[in-house]
């Protein structure tokens, strides 16, 4: 619910797909590889809730410029 409460807040926003530049190295020039629309980057993160908490996982896939 928490999801479609999410899409129904931001009709506004979009992706946006640009051509790709040849050396796009990320923000800081550091990625081993240059991006481009043939490349799929998946980040991930996790939190296992010391002390009892609830666990958190989140994970985000970047495809040709868009999350």
């Amino acid at each position: 619910m928490q999801t479609l409460g999410y899409l129904k807040r931001t009709l506004g926003h979009g992706l946006l797909y640009k051509k790709c530049q040849k050396a796009d190295r990320g923000p800081d020039g550091k990625l081993a590889f240059c991006r481009d629309s043939n490349t799929l980057e998946v980040h991930s993160d996790a939190s296992f809730g010391p002390g009892g908490e609830r666990s958190h996982q989140g994970l985000l896939a970047v495809w040709a410029g868009g999350a």
